[in-house]
Protein backbone atom coordinates (compact mmCIF):
# COMPACT_ATOMS: atom_id res chain seq x y z
CA UNK A 1 0.00 0.00 0.00
CA UNK A 2 1.54 3.36 -1.01
CA UNK A 3 1.90 6.11 1.54
CA UNK A 4 1.20 9.75 0.82
CA UNK A 5 2.91 12.74 2.37
CA UNK A 6 2.47 16.46 1.80
CA UNK A 7 5.21 19.03 2.48
CA UNK A 8 4.17 22.62 3.00
CA UNK A 9 6.08 25.35 1.17
CA UNK A 10 4.22 28.25 2.70
CA UNK A 11 6.74 30.83 1.51
CA UNK A 12 6.43 29.99 -2.21
CA UNK A 13 6.78 33.14 -4.31
CA UNK A 14 6.15 34.12 -7.91
CA UNK A 15 8.26 37.04 -9.16
CA UNK A 16 6.92 39.09 -12.08
CA UNK A 17 8.55 41.90 -14.04
CA UNK A 18 6.38 44.06 -16.28
CA UNK A 19 7.54 46.00 -19.31
CA UNK A 20 6.02 48.01 -22.16
CA UNK A 21 8.45 46.32 -24.55
CA UNK A 22 6.47 44.25 -27.11
CA UNK A 23 6.00 40.54 -26.44
CA UNK A 24 7.89 39.46 -29.57
CA UNK A 25 10.89 41.64 -28.68
CA UNK A 26 11.11 40.31 -25.14
CA UNK A 27 10.70 36.76 -26.39
CA UNK A 28 13.54 37.22 -28.88
CA UNK A 29 15.74 38.82 -26.23
CA UNK A 30 15.06 36.01 -23.76
CA UNK A 31 15.86 33.35 -26.38
CA UNK A 32 19.13 35.15 -27.13
CA UNK A 33 20.09 35.26 -23.44
CA UNK A 34 19.41 31.55 -22.92
CA UNK A 35 21.34 30.67 -26.07
CA UNK A 36 18.40 29.04 -27.85
CA UNK A 37 19.99 29.29 -31.29
CA UNK A 38 23.13 27.49 -30.06
CA UNK A 39 21.35 24.55 -28.46
CA UNK A 40 20.83 21.94 -31.13
CA UNK A 41 19.44 18.45 -30.38
CA UNK A 42 22.99 17.09 -30.51
CA UNK A 43 24.01 19.38 -27.62
CA UNK A 44 21.36 17.91 -25.33
CA UNK A 45 22.23 14.41 -26.54
CA UNK A 46 25.90 15.08 -25.79
CA UNK A 47 24.98 16.15 -22.25
CA UNK A 48 23.01 12.96 -21.77
CA UNK A 49 25.93 10.82 -23.00
CA UNK A 50 28.71 12.73 -21.20
CA UNK A 51 30.88 10.40 -19.14
CA UNK A 52 32.87 12.91 -17.07
CA UNK A 53 32.47 16.21 -15.25
CA UNK A 54 34.96 17.72 -17.68
CA UNK A 55 32.80 16.68 -20.66
CA UNK A 56 29.70 18.28 -19.14
CA UNK A 57 31.57 21.49 -18.31
CA UNK A 58 33.02 21.67 -21.82
CA UNK A 59 29.61 21.17 -23.47
CA UNK A 60 27.82 23.69 -21.25
CA UNK A 61 30.51 26.36 -21.45
CA UNK A 62 30.72 25.84 -25.20
CA UNK A 63 27.12 27.03 -25.42
CA UNK A 64 26.82 29.57 -22.61
CA UNK A 65 30.25 31.20 -23.01
CA UNK A 66 30.13 33.84 -20.26
CA UNK A 67 26.38 33.46 -19.61
CA UNK A 68 24.65 31.31 -17.04
CA UNK A 69 21.84 29.46 -18.81
CA UNK A 70 21.02 27.34 -21.81
CA UNK A 71 17.72 26.57 -23.52
CA UNK A 72 16.03 23.18 -23.01
CA UNK A 73 12.45 23.55 -24.29
CA UNK A 74 9.77 26.01 -25.36
CA UNK A 75 6.03 25.64 -24.69
CA UNK A 76 3.89 28.15 -26.64
CA UNK A 77 0.38 27.72 -25.21
CA UNK A 78 -1.57 30.32 -27.13
CA UNK A 79 -1.65 28.66 -30.62
CA UNK A 80 -3.43 25.51 -29.45
CA UNK A 81 -5.54 27.45 -26.93
CA UNK A 82 -6.79 29.68 -29.76
CA UNK A 83 -7.72 26.56 -31.73
CA UNK A 84 -9.45 24.78 -28.85
CA UNK A 85 -11.39 27.85 -27.70
CA UNK A 86 -11.97 29.28 -31.21
CA UNK A 87 -10.98 32.59 -29.67
CA UNK A 88 -8.56 34.50 -31.86
CA UNK A 89 -8.17 37.12 -29.10
CA UNK A 90 -6.26 34.78 -26.77
CA UNK A 91 -3.30 36.77 -25.54
CA UNK A 92 0.10 35.35 -26.32
CA UNK A 93 2.02 33.48 -23.62
CA UNK A 94 4.87 31.03 -23.76
CA UNK A 95 6.82 29.09 -21.17
CA UNK A 96 10.52 28.25 -21.42
CA UNK A 97 12.46 25.51 -19.68
CA UNK A 98 16.10 26.42 -19.19
CA UNK A 99 18.98 25.88 -16.82
CA UNK A 100 22.57 24.88 -16.35
CA UNK A 101 23.78 21.49 -15.04
CA UNK A 102 26.87 23.16 -13.55
CA UNK A 103 24.63 25.34 -11.39
CA UNK A 104 21.96 22.71 -10.73
CA UNK A 105 24.43 20.19 -9.30
CA UNK A 106 25.13 22.44 -6.30
CA UNK A 107 21.43 22.25 -5.44
CA UNK A 108 20.47 18.73 -6.48
CA UNK A 109 23.38 17.07 -4.68
CA UNK A 110 21.95 18.45 -1.43
CA UNK A 111 18.25 17.99 -2.19
CA UNK A 112 17.01 15.78 -5.06
CA UNK A 113 13.45 17.06 -4.44
CA UNK A 114 14.60 20.33 -6.05
CA UNK A 115 14.23 18.40 -9.31
CA UNK A 116 10.57 19.41 -9.04
CA UNK A 117 11.56 22.91 -10.18
CA UNK A 118 14.96 22.37 -11.80
CA UNK A 119 15.39 22.91 -14.69
CA UNK A 120 13.81 26.31 -14.33
CA UNK A 121 10.71 27.67 -16.03
CA UNK A 122 9.75 31.20 -16.96
CA UNK A 123 6.47 32.47 -18.41
CA UNK A 124 6.41 35.35 -20.88
CA UNK A 125 2.91 36.76 -21.17
CA UNK A 126 1.24 39.52 -23.17
CA UNK A 127 -1.46 41.60 -21.44
CA UNK A 128 -3.85 43.98 -23.21
CA UNK A 129 -5.88 46.60 -21.41
CA UNK A 130 -8.06 49.48 -22.52
CA UNK A 131 -8.04 52.80 -20.71
CA UNK A 132 -11.46 54.31 -20.08
CA UNK A 133 -14.63 52.91 -21.59
CA UNK A 134 -14.44 50.32 -24.40
CA UNK A 135 -17.38 52.01 -26.21
CA UNK A 136 -15.23 55.07 -26.91
CA UNK A 137 -12.58 53.01 -28.68
CA UNK A 138 -9.92 54.04 -26.20
CA UNK A 139 -6.38 53.15 -27.16
CA UNK A 140 -5.35 49.68 -26.05
CA UNK A 141 -2.14 49.39 -24.06
CA UNK A 142 0.02 46.30 -24.02
CA UNK A 143 2.31 45.12 -21.27
CA UNK A 144 4.55 42.06 -21.30
CA UNK A 145 5.41 40.21 -18.12
CA UNK A 146 8.12 37.72 -17.29
CA UNK A 147 7.18 35.54 -14.31
CA UNK A 148 8.97 32.76 -12.47
CA UNK A 149 8.97 30.89 -9.19
CA UNK A 150 11.66 32.13 -6.83
CA UNK A 151 13.77 28.96 -6.38
CA UNK A 152 14.70 29.64 -2.75
CA UNK A 153 10.99 29.76 -1.84
CA UNK A 154 10.10 26.34 -3.26
CA UNK A 155 11.53 24.08 -0.56
CA UNK A 156 10.27 23.88 3.03
CA UNK A 157 11.95 26.41 5.33
CA UNK A 158 12.96 23.59 7.68
CA UNK A 159 14.93 21.98 4.82
CA UNK A 160 16.77 25.21 4.06
CA UNK A 161 17.47 25.99 7.72
CA UNK A 162 19.06 22.57 8.12
CA UNK A 163 21.41 22.98 5.15
CA UNK A 164 23.28 26.29 4.75
CA UNK A 165 25.03 25.17 1.55
CA UNK A 166 21.70 24.35 -0.11
CA UNK A 167 20.20 27.66 0.99
CA UNK A 168 23.20 29.61 -0.33
CA UNK A 169 23.06 27.77 -3.66
CA UNK A 170 19.36 28.59 -4.05
CA UNK A 171 19.87 32.24 -3.13
CA UNK A 172 22.65 32.40 -5.70
CA UNK A 173 20.26 30.94 -8.27
CA UNK A 174 17.66 33.58 -7.31
CA UNK A 175 20.25 36.24 -8.13
CA UNK A 176 21.22 34.65 -11.43
CA UNK A 177 17.62 34.51 -12.63
CA UNK A 178 17.01 38.13 -11.64
CA UNK A 179 20.18 39.14 -13.49
CA UNK A 180 18.95 37.25 -16.56
CA UNK A 181 15.53 38.91 -16.50
CA UNK A 182 17.00 42.37 -16.03
CA UNK A 183 19.35 41.76 -18.94
CA UNK A 184 16.37 40.79 -21.09
CA UNK A 185 14.40 43.86 -20.06
CA UNK A 186 17.40 46.21 -19.93
CA UNK A 187 16.55 49.71 -18.70
CA UNK A 188 12.82 49.20 -19.15
CA UNK A 189 12.63 46.80 -16.19
CA UNK A 190 10.27 47.59 -13.35
CA UNK A 191 10.59 46.74 -9.68
CA UNK A 192 9.53 43.09 -9.28
CA UNK A 193 6.16 42.33 -7.75
CA UNK A 194 6.30 39.29 -5.49
CA UNK A 195 3.17 37.37 -4.63
CA UNK A 196 2.77 34.59 -2.14
CA UNK A 197 1.03 31.46 -3.43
Amino acid sequence: MPTKSISLCTEARIVSYASKTPFSDIRASFEFHINKSKVEPKVLLSLKKASSAEDIARIVKGVTKSGDFLFFAELPYYPWLQTLTTNSEVQRFVSYIFGNPLIARHILEHEPAAGLFIPLRILIQEHHSTQGSPEKNEERTTVTTLSYHLPSSLLPVVTLDANAALKDALLDLDSKIEKLVLSVLKDDAKVPAQSRL
